[in-house]
């Protein structure tokens, strides 16, 4: 079981036995954890998904290892607001590009001592 949750894991990780290993060594209930890491990838996912389609903010898949050490099996998703007018949307702050500084902003441009 717990190989197909390793191989169903998006983010980076390692092989079979360097991952089963870490995870027996941090969890002694190990057996009874591993039922459940599965519908919890799944939950995952579809979250993810869901929170694409609205279009916020989607961070990138935790190493293995991190997610494992952190126990996010027992991670809880809020609902999700779908993106208004049925297409995905920018809902989060709007991101203004910015214009490098003008030769003379800085007094001339680099290499120029300005005393």
């Amino acid at each position: 079981m717990f190989n197909q949750f390793r191989q169903a894991y998006k983010g980076t990780k390692r092989g079979l036995k360097v991952e089963l290993e870490n995870f027996k060594k941090k969890y002694s209930n190990w057996r009874e954890i591993v039922p459940c890491l599965m519908p919890a990838l799944e939950r995952e996912i579809v979250w993810r998904e869901q929170m694409q389609a609205a279009g916020q903010f989607v961070p990138q898949w935790a190493y293995l290892q991190t997610w494992i050490n952190q126990a996010r099996w027992e991670n809880e998703f809020e609902a999700v607001e779908p993106a208004k007018g049925g297409t995905a949307q920018y809902n989060a702050q709007q991101v203004q590009t910015q214009q490098p500084p003008s030769d003379d902003e800085y007094g001339g441009s680099f290499g120029g001592v300005d005393c």
